[in-house]
């Protein structure tokens, strides 16, 4: 069994596994810097099309739309423009392409669908905008995405990445292009045979993986390294092997609820028993009982083994605990008002009924088709402003965009013993209920004295997010410069002109104590002698906020201590409401800082 020494030569194999096999060319690269992907890319393609060989680059990141991948402008003779098949259609007569992905969990939607159709599949077919194409992808996909986003990631988009390499500590490109024997291996004369017993150690290995593509996956790549060296066949060293470069763990011993060998040396294949054991279908009637075992049972994963787990697996995606966002290839129901359907990325075109939005390209495009019709001496004459007829406008189609955002400023200092999940919970629900986008803005964590931080996600399930309300403590509370963070955040989101947002919820949990001025966090100067500037600091960028339009505050404290006059100046300078978090009187309800 083969022992990659360096990160880097894991990589090199990957790739060359990837341009043998066109299966195998979805490459997802964990932990792995985004800034070396072109090289990478630069890389296949040498090996892949020949040093030196002219390839096309393509990028497909958050802003990427349907127009970027399957279709592209290309003048026509005796037409203002035409249409032909995009970067994706690997056809005869183009330039192949390499496909990148600089984060695969900030991926747009077209880019997401697109890989789920072409990835993997036997024959790909093109019908848009009266352009007609059939061909065998081979267009190979190589992304990088950071293991503890894997649960922004659709299931369905993972699955089709059949090759999977821990990246961590590849720091830079290859140095130079795949050796001579490297391209000749890749394109071998004759596929190695896999042994019946490679075949069972591919099952082995895998375990009850759901659906096949893991199987199948597991045995190209084994039998991708055996033409490597030229062999005639597949052993189950090279299963091994290929397990090796991927990450997949040892085999468990017999009786973890997976295959095993049975002693004729075939493969015992285990199904349900009906009483939550499992039962070993090979087994002879007589000797049931010998053959059922205990199947393992489902925990959960602590903050702790939940990292140790990631890092461990290549398929991080089946571990329990990881939010996800339902129908993450579909467009996302939200509820919109008129004034925001011309909002968000364009991701196609449809016909116009007025004159708004209007899609120029398309609609010339539309209209070009007719010219020769319309006027046969069109491009004969001297040149004169194109036919149009209102058949040929067309508007723009528009991604969905959050028509709401709400922003969480969390001072962690005033937590302690107290759970706040309860008293945030009906902020929370508003959240996931209108989809709205998410920013929260940590005050007081630890590690970070001096200046707060600021994360921000598509939605309440982005787990940088549930990350943010369990941090730890820390001994000082920059307020002010969590309410200039929340102050910019607001204005971004507000005054973005199309995508702007129609309302802005604020919360603010803070027992109101402001011991960081702003000119300390700006600096990162500790403070000495604080007195009440950090508290003015604070208020001042309150009356900020107040001063904005669609923004509602509110703000929540703990517990009615000695200091509770500081709340109610800072909710005074919102003009927020002030939600007691617990040991409120009951009946009491909500105190308007307005007084």
């Amino acid at each position: 069994m083969t022992t990659w020494e360096t990160a880097g030569q894991r990589i090199e194999t990957a790739l060359a596994c990837a341009a043998f096999d066109p299966r195998l060319r979805g490459v997802l690269c964990y932990d792995l810097d985004p800034a070396l992907l072109p090289s990478l890319a630069a890389w296949l393609a040498d090996l892949t099309a020949g040093r030196g060989a002219p390839y096309e680059l393509v990028v497909a990141g958050a802003g990427t739309s349907e127009d970027d991948l399957w279709t592209r402008v290309r003048p026509v003779p005796g037409l203002l423009a035409g249409r032909e098949p995009g970067p994706l259609a690997d056809l005869p007569d183009r330039v192949p392409a390499v496909v990148i992905v600089p984060d695969l969990a900030e991926i747009s939607l077209a880019a997401a669908r697109a890989a789920v159709t072409v990835l993997d599949s036997e024959t790909a077919y093109l019908e848009r905008d009266g352009v007609h194409a059939v061909w065998s992808p081979k267009v190979p996909w190589i992304a990088a995405c950071a293991r503890q986003d894997m649960g922004k990631v659709s299931t369905h988009l993972l699955d089709r990445f059949a090759l999977r390499v821990d990246a961590r500590g590849v720091e830079s490109p290859p140095s130079a292009g795949p050796a001579p024997w490297l391209r000749a291996a890749a394109r071998p004369a004759a596929l190695p045979r896999l042994t019946p017993e490679a075949v069972e150690r591919v099952v082995e290995r895998t375990g009850r993986a759901p659906g096949a593509r893991r199987d199948l996956a597991l045995a190209r790549l084994a039998r991708a390294l055996a033409a490597m060296r030229t062999a005639s066949q597949v052993t189950p060293s090279d299963v091994d092997e290929a397990a090796e470069l991927i990450g997949l763990p040892t085999p468990k011993p017999d009786g973890d609820g997976h295959a095993t060998t049975i002693p004729d040396g075939r493969l015992a294949r285990r199904r349900p028993a009906g009483d939550g054991r499992w039962r070993d279908e090979n087994a002879p009637a007589g000797a049931v009982e010998q053959a059922v075992v205990e199947a393992p049972a489902a925990r959960s994963l602590t903050a702790a083994a939940d990292l140790l787990t990631l890092a461990a697996t290549p398929y991080p995606e089946d571990l329990p605990g990881l939010d996800r966002e339902p129908s993450s290839l579909r467009t996302s129901w939200v509820r919109r008002s008129a004034v925001t359907s011309q909002r968000g990325v364009p991701v196609g075109h449809v016909r116009a009924h007025d004159l708004s939005d209007l899609a120029l390209v398309a609609t010339l495009l539309e209209a070009g088709r007719f010219q020769l019709v319309r006027c046969p001496g069109h491009f004969d004459g001297p040149p004169h402003p194109p036919h149009l007829q209102p058949s040929d406008l067309r508007r723009h189609r528009r991604a969905e965009v959050p028509g709401r955002l709400f922003t969480l400023l969390l001072d962690h200092t005033c937590r302690k013993d107290w759970d706040w999940y309860p008293a945030l919970a009906p902020y929370l629900h508003w959240c996931y209920a209108e989809r709205a986008a998410v920013c929260v803005i940590e005050v007081g964590a630890e590690g970070h004295e001096l200046a707060a931080r600021r994360v921000t996600g598509r939605n309440l399930l982005d787990p940088r997010v549930v990350a943010a309300l369990d941090r730890r403590p820390g001994r000082s509370t920059p307020l002010a410069h969590g309410l200039v963070l929340a102050v910019d955040a607001l204005r971004r989101y507000l005054q973005r002109d199309r995508a702007a947002v129609d309302e802005a919820l604020f919360v603010v949990v803070t027992d109101g104590r402001a011991n960081v001025p702003i000119h300390n966090s700006m600096t990162g100067e500790t403070p000495q002698a604080v007195a009440r500037k950090g508290v003015d600091d604070a208020l001042a960028v309150a009356r900020e906020i107040r001063m904005m339009r669609k923004v509602e505050s509110f703000v929540m404290h703990p517990r009615p201590y000695a200091g509770e006059g500081l709340v109610l100046e800072l909710a005074d300078a919102l003009g927020a409401a002030v939600v007691p978090g617990r040991d409120h009187v009951e009946g009491a309800g909500a105190v308007t800082g307005d007084g």
